[in-house]
């Protein structure tokens, strides 16, 4: 699939990127189940908008489908992707590494955690940086994240030697 480069403002690419390669996906058969269903927003401080963030929406994951190769990863309507397991990391505890890419996009990258039911991880492509992370209330959150509102980095102060113990 050819990818259509328009520079008439920044995020336009992606977001053209998005809509073709999302209609690509639509049209491919056997897709594999996807991650993310639809949940309902908790109440309280887990459904305010953290900062630097586009969008963002609440989502059972099953984690269950991290035991494939390939992951049907539907972030939002406009940004579903079919992920590809590069390395998966079994731990004894039942918690799950799950490190791919994304189908046919060179760079891009796919994280996934699990620990104790909750679900971690980040999504990049292109410029693009989408994160899920569990809402402390059963719920997981999906958020689009506005990398030029991020904070600069900033290189950690040095910390002087601690004394021994004598």
């Amino acid at each position: 699939m050819k990818a259509m480069h328009v520079a008439i403002a920044p995020g336009l690419t992606i977001l053209t990127f998005l809509v073709a390669f999302g209609h690509a996906l639509a049209q491919q058969p056997n897709l594999p189940p996807p991650l993310f269903a639809e949940a309902a927003a908790p109440a309280g401080d887990a459904a305010r908008r953290p900062p630097a963030t586009n969008r963002m929406r609440f989502v059972d994951v099953n984690s269950d489908l991290l035991a494939d190769d390939t992951v049907l990863v539907n972030l939002f309507d406009d940004a579903s992707f079919v992920a590809v397991l590069d390395r998966r990391i079994d731990k004894p505890s039942g918690d799950v590494l799950w490190l791919g890419h994304i189908d046919g996009v060179a760079g891009s990258t796919v994280n996934l955690a699990t620990r104790d039911g909750v679900v971690v991880g980040t999504f990049r492509w292109l410029g693009a940086m989408y994160e899920l992370r569990g809402t402390g209330a059963g719920t997981h959150i999906i958020r689009e994240i506005n990398v030029s509102r991020l904070p600069a980095h900033v290189d950690p102060k040095p910390v002087g030697r601690p004394d021994p113990l004598t």
